[in-house]
């Protein structure tokens, strides 16, 4: 197995099982809480140290607060309405609060006469957001080969989920998605004239059939189970993995589904009992993160979940006006 590969595939398992455990749940919910005390664990050396800016934080929660409208309305068969922008301001902010990170330079860009310290509403919040995330961009999305060294293992991961014969061609297609200012920053060359239309082509049938020939969903899809806990306390389990298929329950149905066989069809690894590295047994949040975290910050996480319980009415009626 490839070290490189499966560290990367760890990585984006563990990062999707903890926002999933925080958008999938009430904001309230012990599990919401418990991931998102498990981040702040996590984050909590690094910040210290001062590794992580504060900046660099709010950037990264740019990116999930902005990027899913940004898609939804690039590739969706609508727009979002005001109100879902909205509401994705609300929660984003709360998480945010949630994780320690200051907005005093979001403040900073409000209009003058307007109250210090207060948003409007999430609307606010979001726009003002994506202007200083514009900016950020521009300043510190600048070509580096540190660049493609973060990026090439979790990118190598996705490549190996396309038939070989279509990986080149595949990687052109997500440069499209990157933009010009990704791309430079990756020192990558910008995808050709033919990959834009067949990309923008794709996109368009896909918002026809999804508007028009596709069923609504009967049920709501996750991609951490909402079964209850094990004796153990374990939540099963992931239902999607990237390559590697960590807290994954090996079920017949999954093997015999479409996802299933295209992945074994180019062979990628299928959930199996025989692989404890993976973990199919389920997790415990308190043990997501590097090998070294496991079994550690249990005690700083439930101080960390009391806080957010005390601190929940404050956020509730002071971040807006």
């Amino acid at each position: 197995m490839n070290v490189r590969l499966s560290q990367a595939s760890k990585r984006y398992s563990d990062t999707a099982v903890l926002l999933a455990e925080i958008v999938s749940n009430p904001p309230d919910h012990p599990r919401a809480l418990s991931a998102i005390a498990r981040i702040n664990y996590l984050h909590s050396p690094y910040i210290k140290a001062g590794k992580i800016k504060n900046d660099e934080m709010l950037y990264t929660l740019s990116m999930f607060a902005l990027q899913g409208g940004v898609c939804m309305n690039l590739y969706g068969w609508r727009k979002l309405a005001g109100w879902e922008q909205c509401g994705l301001g609300v929660f984003w902010q709360n998480f945010g609060h949630r994780l320690g990170i200051n907005y005093d330079c979001l403040y900073e860009m409000k209009s003058t006469g307007d109250a210090k310290g207060m948003f409007k509403d999430g609307l606010e919040w979001i726009d003002l957001l994506a202007k200083w995330s514009e900016e950020y961009e521009k300043k510190h999305m600048v070509p580096a080969e540190s660049n493609a060294i973060l990026i090439g293992p979790a990118f190598d991961c996705l490549k190996l989920r396309i038939p070989r014969p279509l990986r080149a061609h595949f990687t052109s297609l997500v440069y499209v998605q990157f933009g010009e200012r990704m791309c430079k920053a990756l020192k990558v060359s910008q995808p050709s004239r033919i990959h834009y239309y067949t990309f923008w082509s794709i996109i368009a049938i896909y918002q026809f059939v999804l508007r028009y020939l596709s069923l609504p969903r009967f049920k709501r899809r996750r991609l951490v189970s909402a079964d209850s806990e094990s004796k153990d306390g374990r939540h099963h389990h992931m239902t999607d993995y990237l390559l590697h298929p960590w807290y994954m329950l090996p079920t017949s149905s999954f093997d015999w589904s479409l996802d299933g066989l295209s992945r074994w069809m180019i062979g990628v690894q299928l959930p199996r009992n025989d692989q404890p590295q993976f973990k199919p047994e389920g997790f415990l949040t308190e043990d997501v993160g590097p090998d070294r975290s496991i079994g550690k910050g249990k005690k700083e996480m439930e101080r960390d979940i009391d806080k957010m319980r005390e601190c929940q009415g404050d956020i509730r009626t002071s971040i807006y006006l």
